[in-house]
């Protein structure tokens, strides 16, 4: 089996194993379009078996499966059978911090692979290669869908990492803001029976929260709206998770401004992110990703941070670990 982790030695073979990435990353958002790996959740499965069931090409879907069997993400056996891995056993829908949904957006979706596509653009311009995403998902429900699986995998780790290293039993209400279906609350509630919060977002998001949502009426509210149009719910603690990433310096104090005018006395903000360093990290990767997305989107530093807080009236607290990669930057009201 050959390891993507060991590509061979000379330059040229390196940046050609390199340059391959686009093509696994699309194969595996396929293989997870398709369901291969929920397929397989019962035992190995022929090829034939597995493209009636996809509604695809026998041949054609040989060369994918046959392709990321060679990297590990399946295993392939005599008679063109194929079998999970670890690695793809994270593509199944019911596997716990599923990756399913991450795979789609990232190596699926064709707005994400546009937007990648105008790249250039985005660095000659400093403009988003994509509509503003957000709009986007409001037009179609389908890809918002498709976002919102991704975001809920991605974020199953973080959201329990985030509910054990802060201390909520004295948070008083808490508003979560941009919390898409619930999952960041419904964490801390469970280390936390007594939590009451509002889960603030988008309308077409509280749509489908309330669904998802249901059976948590009793300490949890739901509120629609648009930040930039209007003031958030009151609140003593708010929570600001993946949010401050999406918009430019400008656009996100306005954010943390709205919040800051809603917090109650004694009250603090809670921007959960991921930090940037000098160290070479996936951060950087996820920073492009901003660009391209949103445009004035990006991942910041600390100190960029605690500009952001004082342009909004807040002042940096403390900034915690979690075992996650991200790190919560605790904010309360800047002194008079």
């Amino acid at each position: 089996m050959m390891s993507i982790d060991a590509p061979p030695a000379t330059p040229r073979q390196v940046l050609l194993h390199l340059l391959h990435g686009r093509s696994v990353a699309r194969c595996i958002g396929l293989a997870a379009e398709l369901g291969i790996a929920d397929l397989l959740r019962d035992g190995p499965r022929e090829i034939e078996r597995l493209a009636e069931d996809t509604g695809s090409h026998p041949r054609a879907l040989y060369r994918v499966m046959r392709a990321l069997a060679g990297i590990g993400v399946f295993a392939e056996s005599a008679g063109r059978t194929f079998a999970l891995t670890p690695l793809s056993q994270a593509l199944r829908s019911d596997a716990p911090g599923s990756m399913r949904g991450m795979a789609r957006w990232l190596g699926a979706e064709p707005e994400s692979w546009r937007a990648w596509g105008d790249l250039g653009l985005s660095v000659r311009t400093g403009e988003p290669a994509s509509p503003e995403v957000f709009d986007y998902f409001a037009a179609n429900p389908r890809a918002g869908e498709i976002f919102d699986e991704a975001m809920i995998s991605n974020s199953a780790a973080t959201a329990q990492a985030v509910a054990t290293a802060y201390e909520f039993s004295n948070a008083g209400h808490v508003v979560d803001v941009g919390g898409g279906l619930g999952a960041l609350l419904l964490a801390i509630r469970a280390a936390h029976p007594t939590l009451r919060a509002t889960l603030f977002e988008m309308p077409h998001v509280v749509a489908r929260a309330r669904a998802a949502l249901a059976g948590e009426a009793g300490w949890l509210e739901l509120a629609a709206g648009d930040f930039f149009a209007g003031a958030v719910p009151a609140g003593d603690t708010f929570l600001l998770k993946h949010v401050i990433h999406d918009w430019s310096d400008e656009q996100a104090v306005t954010i943390l401004r709205r919040c800051c005018e809603q917090l109650r006395p004694g009250g603090r903000v809670l921007v959960i992110e991921h930090l940037l360093t000098a160290e070479a990290s996936p951060v950087h990767w996820t920073d492009l990703e901003m660009l391209v997305m949103t445009g004035g989107g990006q991942e910041r530093t600390v100190g960029e941070f605690a500009k952001l807080f004082a342009c909004a009236g807040l002042a940096l607290s403390r900034t915690i670990e979690t075992t996650a990669s991200v790190a919560i930057l605790e904010a309360v009201a800047a002194a008079a």
